[in-house]
């Protein structure tokens, strides 16, 4: 069956339909698409071709590809042992769908969520499911977007448009996590209370001179009445919002660091004089998981209930690293940990690494480590043996009887090459990154 022509990935002009052209329903799926990703004709490329910039501002640009996704609910929802071949209607939506991840990533920060409402539809459709990858590698291996991303931005997705929906403002990827723990914890009215924080927030930080962060938006929300106790009269709604954003701003507060800690990288002076000569804590700043976040986040909510204090997710990392630091076994599973996130295929007994020796060489490396040791390939009569042992047959040193966990391929531009390794004896320029050697 011959593949059709994947389908332009159009901008809609300037004089479209404003903010409002974009529902809450469409970003749920519940209208405004065609199945088969039909694009309107009116419509203009995405790029000027005098000058390849945008035609357009990246509010306008993101829901110009957001119209142009197919319908959530008109996608076939594929079991995850289906590989059957794709239907013709599946192909169109998958093309239009690949042709919006394709261009939003072109189009910055903005756009990641129009790829995440894209990934909501990849997914539910399965359409990877003849490539023979998962899920996870397909969006890794063709967009080069990692499955914490992937799963992150699909969740944020119809929160963060409906925000650019109702603001003509697109939220940053850290406000719109807090926005979007906000949205699930106020249920069904949890949409209406975003957007409308979403649309206060703003002035209120203007008028109080101060920046809105994703911490601001966390605060606030956190300082609303709760779900129940939210008033029903949008008005009223409207003034707890702007008071409870405004007192956050404003009220008396420190960096959130502990007694004598200073900006990063720093050493801080409080509370050092008079207790010798010991050094100051030092502030480093860290980027953790979404979840290990807010594990943190509810630790720091159960110990600040349990001991009556004002803890935050930094106060509990820091008694987590000084427990770590302190555990003879913590830089163990440290290294093993590295060694996971190294691993292209990380399984109990198998893994696999590819790399290069620099960035600018063309030889490219590939091992493979096998717990349980590597056997002779199909054809091959004579037993395998460590490359040391190879060296062997020259007097260069003495045999060894190690078992062959580790096979490394060298791919140059004209030749390969396998070479086999015990533990013991593998080379440093062999081992791959982020393998303890």
């Amino acid at each position: 069956m011959a593949r059709k022509t994947k389908p332009a990935v159009l901008l809609p002009s300037p004089d479209d339909a404003g903010p409002a052209e974009l529902t809450r329903e469409h970003l749920n799926g519940d209208g405004g698409g065609s199945g088969g990703g039909a694009v309107a004709p009116q419509r203009r490329p995405l790029k000027n071709p005098d000058n390849g910039r945008m035609t357009a501002s990246p509010s306008i640009h993101v829901r110009g590809l957001v119209q142009q996704l197919p319908d959530l609910d008109k996608v076939r929802e594929v079991a995850e042992t289906d590989d059957s071949p794709l239907t013709a209607d599946e192909l169109q939506q998958k093309d239009t769908t690949d042709a919006v991840i394709r261009s939003a990533q072109e189009s910055g920060q903005a756009a990641i969520w129009v790829i995440g409402a894209a990934l909501r539809i990849f997914a539910k459709g399965r359409f990877h499911r003849q490539s023979g990858l998962t899920y996870d590698e397909h969006v890794q291996q063709e967009y080069g977007i990692s499955p914490a991303h992937s799963y992150r931005w699909r969740d944020g997705a119809p929160t963060a448009l409906a925000i650019a929906s109702a603001t003509g403002k697109t939220p940053i990827e850290g406000q719109v996590r807090e926005l979007r723990k906000g949205e699930k914890a106020h249920g069904e009215r949890g949409r209406d209370l975003v957007l409308e924080l979403a649309r206060q927030a703003p002035a209120v930080a203007e008028q109080a001179g101060a920046k809105l962060t994703a911490k601001v938006y966390e605060r606030a929300i956190a300082a609303l009445p709760k779900p129940e106790e939210m008033p029903a009269d949008p008005e009223t709604v409207a003034k707890v919002v702007r008071e409870s954003v405004l007192n956050v701003l404003t009220a008396p507060t420190t960096d959130g660091a502990a007694p004598g800690v200073s900006p990063i990288g720093e050493t801080g002076n409080d509370g050092a004089e008079g207790e010798g000569n010991a050094e100051a804590p030092v502030r480093l700043s860290v980027t953790v998981p979404a979840a290990v976040a807010d594990t943190l986040k509810q630790w720091a909510e159960k110990l600040n209930t349990g001991h009556r204090l004002e803890l935050g997710q930094a106060d509990v990392l820091t008694h987590v690293a000084e427990l770590a630091a302190a555990d003879e076994h913590a830089f163990s599973l440290i290294s093993e940990r590295i060694e996971q996130q190294h691993a292209e295929h990380w399984g109990r007994e198998v893994q696999r690494f590819e790399w290069r020796p620099n960035p600018r060489s063309k030889t490219v490396l590939r091992a493979e480590r096998r717990r349980k040791g590597h056997s002779a390939p199909k054809g091959h009569d004579e037993p395998l043996m460590c490359a040391t042992q190879l060296a062997q047959a020259n007097g260069e040193t003495a045999a060894c009887e190690g078992e062959l966990v580790w096979k490394v391929e060298k791919i140059e531009r004209t030749k390969a090459s396998t070479a086999y390794y015990c533990a013991g004896h593998l080379p440093a320029g062999s081992t791959p990154p982020g393998v303890w050697n």
